[in-house]
């Protein structure tokens, strides 16, 4: 079943948790701060949020549904005879992206996955969230291995946790600067293609 859609409001009140997030962590979150920020009432708002522990939360779920959201909307957009390589490769880099506009998303990715190091509801969240990933990517490379596309060296879950563990660490030297982008990207993709040993005959773009 899939989530009701956000309001205007909803979509405000989010859009300003995460700006501000990206902007100074979770320490940035008041109830004051995001209503400044939403340009919304202080009362309404804590009507709707009683305290800033239920304003990061709203944050987090909104993160990860919108993650969600963006990927499930990127493989849409294939052609109906895209391959299982050309699925992959959408979703992978998608989640590297790099764009100057996505920063903020890769911060406030970032700051969630430290602070899930210390909060177990969060934590639990992002099992839910990673399980759900690792199983659509699975299936894309068993699809893949069945088209005869791929032919993984590794069991396809472990080649799953490998590349989703690859992407955190880019996603990482990308913000520090430690990785150029276009390095970043040709990294994941020479990792792909050895992991799961693409076909040359299938020629993918």
């Amino acid at each position: 079943m899939s989530k009701p859609t956000k309001t205007i409001r909803q979509l405000q009140i989010a859009d300003a948790l995460l700006s501000l997030i990206a902007k100074g962590g979770f320490e940035a979150i008041t109830i004051r701060a995001v209503a400044h920020e939403a340009n919304y009432s202080v009362g309404l708002l804590q009507r709707q949020f009683f305290d800033k522990e239920s304003l990061i939360q709203y944050a987090i779920e909104h993160c990860l549904q919108s993650t969600s959201a963006r990927l499930e909307q990127h493989v849409k957009q294939l052609p109906k005879e895209a391959s299982a390589h050309q699925q992959l490769k959408v979703i992978l880099h998608e989640l590297l992206s790099t764009d100057p506009s996505a920063k903020p998303q890769l911060i406030v990715w970032l700051a969630i996955l430290g602070r899930a190091s210390t909060d177990l509801k969060l934590a639990n969240s992002l099992q839910n969230y990673y399980q759900t990933t690792i199983k659509n990517i699975s299936k894309i490379i068993q699809e893949g291995v069945e088209a005869n596309e791929f032919q993984p060296k590794l069991p396809i879950n472990t080649c799953t946790l490998t590349l989703l563990s690859l992407l955190d660490g880019l996603c990482i030297g990308v913000l520090t600067g430690s990785l150029k982008a276009n390095l970043a990207h040709e990294i994941l993709e020479t990792t792909i293609n050895q992991l799961l040993q693409i076909k040359a005959a299938q020629g993918t773009p």
